[in-house]
């Protein structure tokens, strides 16, 4: 067996790093750091111990004569370490789709918010749809009695910022980031002012700039944003640019952990994986709308919709525990 100067520098690199306490190479880790089998590995340490002088401690790492295999295929497997319990734990509120609008009753805001200031979590994340804008809604066609009945665009950024406003008299001085993955009806204004030259830098300006007085950040719809190594999006879209709509297709498509909103359902998926990670896990929150409260376009549809907020505790880089908080009982604790 012979070995390329490239195959003896990284063999002697895996082996200075990779030691038992007296010494002696660990061949078991070599092989993972080279992504080699182990039998190949105490082949090469072989090689080398006959080739250098300065290696004798080589010979007790268990080497085993060189043989050509007699199958082909994986030859050795690898299985995943325990979890490490031991992780820092990162405590998220995830607040589900508002859809504020003119006229609304505000006092679920107040709730939530006093729900944070008592749990105090490390992180606050608003999913999108922060506010419905059915002022710029295509849906509906020009001249209809519906249309003819919607509030106007001044309304509705008035409601957008006072709903804003709510929140942050609520919670008060708190430095617990906030982000928002915005949602496809915030996304309505960005649309309605790319349509119209005039207004360009305005309107959607106006949205922007209310979420950052009162220190949300923000996200453009369809980015997944990430904490602690969990992606958060209003709803991941496929390769057309178009929002997935089964969530059994997006945790297949998962390579982390994912926690959205849009469709208003609470949802909860382990998806198993092949690799290192076992399996990955999605999360819809539902909506934070009022208890019961359906938006006019699923007033006869099939819904199951669930109101509330959702504690999530990430650790390693996974979804290690999440609880929900109904809208009913936000209510009943912080009326």
């Amino acid at each position: 067996m012979r070995l390329t100067p490239e195959q003896i520098e990284a063999t002697r690199q895996a082996m200075c790093i990779h030691t038992h306490p007296d010494g002696r190479p660990n061949a078991e880790q070599m092989a993972r750091h080279l992504g080699l089998a182990p039998s190949t590995v105490k082949n090469r340490l072989r090689v080398l111990a006959a080739s250098s002088p300065d290696m004798d401690n080589v010979q007790s790492a268990e080497v085993i004569p060189f043989s050509k295999p007699k199958y082909r295929g994986v030859p050795w497997s690898w299985q995943k370490p325990a979890a490490n319990d031991d992780g820092e734990a990162i405590r998220v509120c995830v607040i589900g789709d508002l859809h504020v609008s003119p006229g609304q009753d505000l006092s679920r805001l107040r709730w939530i918010a006093r729900h944070i200031k008592e749990t105090q979590p490390d992180h606050i994340v608003q999913i999108g749809d922060w506010s419905t804008f059915d002022s710029v809604s295509t849906h509906d066609p020009i001249g209809s009695v519906k249309a003819k009945h919607r509030p106007s665009l001044r309304q509705d950024l008035e409601a957008h910022h006072e709903s804003l406003a709510v929140f942050d008299r609520e919670l008060g001085p708190s430095v617990i980031p906030r982000t928002v993955t915005l949602g496809n009806h915030c996304d309505r204004v960005r649309k309605y002012e790319e349509l119209r030259g005039e207004l360009e830098g305005s309107v959607w300006h106006e949205v922007l700039d209310s979420f950052a007085q009162f220190r949300w950040k923000t996200y453009p719809f369809g980015e997944v944003v990430f904490i602690g190594g969990c992606g958060f999006v209003h709803v991941p879209l496929n390769r057309i640019g178009k929002p997935h709509s089964s969530p059994n297709i997006m945790a297949n498509n998962l390579a982390h952990d994912l926690i959205k909103g849009h469709s208003h359902v609470a949802t909860y998926l382990t998806i198993p994986k092949i690799g290192q990670d076992t399996g990955v896990t999605l999360i819809d929150v539902g909506t934070s709308l009022p208890h019961g409260h359906v938006e006019s376009y699923a007033k006869l549809s099939q819904t199951s919709w669930w109101w509330g907020i959702h504690d999530v505790i990430i650790r390693n880089g996974r979804i290690d525990d999440f609880a929900r908080v109904s809208m009913k009982t936000l209510e009943s604790r912080y009326l």
